[in-house]
């Protein structure tokens, strides 16, 4: 590249190798090579900013304190995938490694242990738990390890009816956001809301993780135990897609989730997916929330993704007495009963040609709501 450099030496400044080492994505060879390469370098290398580190087993992980730790410092964001499951000890130890780290992600398994005594705890941005199947009481020494979270995110975590630790945590976090989703056992969450979570959530998000009336009884009583706190609350429901739902039971969803009781509440946003269920019941039912919502709530928003065809809501297929009552019902509470304070969205996230029709749809099944402003339909 440039003449009279010799075999062996960086034809590249140290600058432009910083440029190319933020698009290495780590396969178990690159973050070695990177390591390599910056030890040449001196004294850029101690300035660089390594923003997310990967790494399939924590073993890896654990190496790399002590082989690359100008590298491992300099992360903000360290993804393990734990297999085979790491001890708490080299856990803490990469955490220790990290002083710049405000996000982490664990897949598969959770440290096994008990931290140590002396570990000093210390806040983060996010921890999310990521196919942890088997999830269970190790959950809370992970936990144990921060002062703060301000997300805490679970998908496809837990397992089903455990118990909640039984030995002190060495800290008990503050927990501002948590989301839970893809299935996660909902077992797991409830115990980490009464252990850990009441008296600080501000943002509970729940999204595919309510497919019965278990489960639904459960999120009422979280939400009993939240409701001082609780200002923010985002939810998916599964039962509303099932065959035998109908908006008879939007009254008992409403109900069992105890969502009168959230007193602090200020925000409610309902989603759903169009490709499965009755979008009409779904819609109705969402609708019907605002009859069941305390005195604080401000907004409603129903986001529905992947709109059905026309078919199976034009109006041909809408012509029941008893549809026809339900959508009249709805109207008169939207226009009468809910107060003047509270703003009514319905949000269509993806355009399929059937998106204008089905706002025509919806306003001449809500003319009332519609034309005084009370229910807004946007894309």
């Amino acid at each position: 590249m440039n003449a009279g450099i010799a075999p062996g030496q960086l034809r590249l400044p140290p600058e432009l190798w910083d440029r190319v080492i933020d698009f290495l994505q780590d396969d178990n060879h690159a973050l070695k090579c990177t390591s390599l390469v910056c030890k040449a370098w001196n004294p850029s290398s101690r300035f660089h900013l390594f923003d997310t580190l990967r790494f399939n087993t924590a073993r890896s992980a654990f190496k790399s304190v002590t082989e690359i730790p100008h590298i491992v410092a300099c992360a903000r964001a360290i993804e393990i995938r734990s297999a085979p499951r790491p001890t708490m000890l080299e856990f803490c130890a990469i955490l220790d490694a990290m002083p710049n780290l405000i996000r982490l992600r664990i897949a598969i398994q959770c440290p096994l242990g008990p931290p140590p005594p002396c570990y000093r705890a210390r806040p983060i941005r996010q921890l999310e738990f990521v196919d942890c199947i088997g999830l269970s009481e190790e959950l809370f020494d992970v936990l144990g390890l921060f002062t703060s979270i301000e997300h805490l995110y679970f998908s496809r975590a837990g397992v089903p009816a455990s118990r909640p630790p039984v030995l002190p945590m060495l800290c008990k976090p503050v927990i501002r956001k948590l989301s839970a989703c893809n299935r996660t056992f909902i077992d797991r969450i409830h115990d980490v809301i009464f252990v850990v979570c009441i008296g600080s959530l501000e943002t509970f998000s729940l999204d595919r993780v309510m497919n019965t009336w278990h489960e639904v009884e459960k999120v009422g009583e979280m939400l009993v135990a939240l409701r001082s706190t609780l200002l923010h609350l985002e939810l998916g429901p599964d039962i509303v897609h099932g065959r035998h739902f109908s908006m008879q039971s939007s009254g008992l969803l409403w109900a069992n989730m105890n969502l009168m009781q959230c007193q602090s509440l200020e925000s409610l946003k309902l989603t759903c997916d169009g490709r499965y269920g009755d979008i009409c019941v779904i819609l109705q039912t969402y609708l019907a929330a605002c009859k069941a919502a305390p005195p604080s709530l401000r907004s409603l928003c129903i986001c529905i993704r992947y709109l059905p065809p026309n078919e199976s809501w034009s109006d041909e297929m809408d012509h029941s007495v008893g549809v026809s009552a339900s959508w009249d019902d709805l109207d008169r509470s939207l226009v009468t009963h809910a107060r003047r304070g509270l703003s009514v969205t319905v949000e269509l996230l993806d355009r399929p040609e059937s998106t204008e029709l089905f706002k025509t749809f919806i306003a001449g099944r809500l003319p009332g709501a519609v034309k005084q402003g009370r229910l807004l339909v946007v894309d």
